[in-house]
């Protein structure tokens, strides 16, 4: 992952191909699910996890649960075993 700053912005470059493994992982809070996207690379060492921002005692934002749901529901990433997350 290449980070690369200037002015107000950031810009995220990921090296797509030292990616071995990508996962989509929904943990229980107090809050409901927190769902992370969590990449790996070959020797099994975490080169980025994503997450929606999100506040202490609120849920995760829509937004992010839509843009996981989406991952969650394409046949390469789908757990057919996996319970509804609609927001």
């Amino acid at each position: 992952l290449i980070a690369h700053g200037a002015g107000h912005g950031l810009h995220l470059r990921l090296r797509e191909d030292l990616v071995d493994q990508a996962w989509l992982v929904r943990t229980p809070t107090s809050d409901g699910l927190v769902t992370s996207l969590e990449l790996f690379d070959l020797l099994g060492d975490t080169i980025a996890t994503f997450h929606g921002q999100r506040q202490p005692g609120r849920p995760e934002p829509c937004a992010w649960r839509r843009i996981t749901d989406r991952l969650a529901a394409d046949p390469a990433w789908a757990d057919p075993n996996a319970p509804s997350t609609a927001c």
